[in-house]
């Protein structure tokens, strides 16, 4: 029901712990730096998580398909997350994404993928970029404010979001990557800052109720199909 991962321990190996369904209680090494995939996986009774700061990536479904897990603190030195790292968690209601993320999962899901009930994302303080992928698939995420901090919205970071109906771009922003918000069909409003000069291909593609936009003044480049079959 409890394991103590021994700080002489640098990396959980794929699998290593998956479909343990009675492991309740997690510690792991302050000196881990990897999480295999499928590390936790299945895990049905982990409610709570604690990644150390010395983690920086986290593998593909490392913690998927815990259907308790409710509580996770991320590494604040966290690099990379892979696909569906928790994917289809749903009792995870809120998560804070450390300013050092990269990112986070592919171009098919991303690490959140799934939750249903995740709905308040925040970023650590000064954090300058939202990560590719971060929130692909997120099917709770109803409302983001990215920090006004943040520079880059990188490709894929909130691609089908199908219940995403507010995003508030601050001034901040520069660039929006391409799909970045691809097929979010919730949205009816979107404001691009005059801050923004480029919006990558495909960002708002299939947002099929999106009825109000207003583009950047400075706006330089704007790739192909940026709004397109937008109904």
């Amino acid at each position: 029901k409890e394991i103590v991962v021994p700080d002489n321990v640098t990396e959980i190996q794929s699998s290593a712990f998956e479909y343990c369904s009675s492991l309740k209680t997690v510690k792991l090494s302050e000196n881990l730096e990897r999480i295999g995939v499928y590390a936790f996986g299945d895990c049905d009774v982990l409610k709570s998580i604690k990644i150390p700061d010395s983690v920086l990536d986290i593998d593909g479904a490392a913690f998927a398909e815990c259907k308790e897990l409710s509580d996770v603190v991320l590494s604040k030195n966290l690099k990379t997350m892979g696909w569906q790292v928790f994917g289809n968690d749903n009792k995870l209601t809120e998560i804070e994404i450390p300013k050092s993320l990269d990112i986070g999962g592919d171009y098919y899901s991303g690490a959140f993928a799934d939750c249903a009930n995740l709905k308040k994302v925040t970023f650590e303080r000064g954090t300058t970029k939202i990560a590719s992928s971060l929130l692909c698939g997120c099917t709770g995420i109803e409302k983001i404010d990215i920090p006004d901090t943040v520079t880059i919205i990188q490709d894929y970071a909130f691609k089908e979001c199908k219940n995403l109906s507010t995003v508030n771009i601050p001034e901040s922003v520069t660039e929006i990557g391409s799909k970045a918000f691809y097929e979010c069909i919730s949205l009816s409003n979107v404001n691009i800052p005059d801050s923004v000069t480029k919006i990558g291909g495909y960002a708002f593609y299939q947002c099929k109720n999106l009825v109000n936009v207003t583009l950047s003044k400075n706006l330089e480049k704007m790739d192909c199909n940026a709004f397109g079959n937008c109904d």
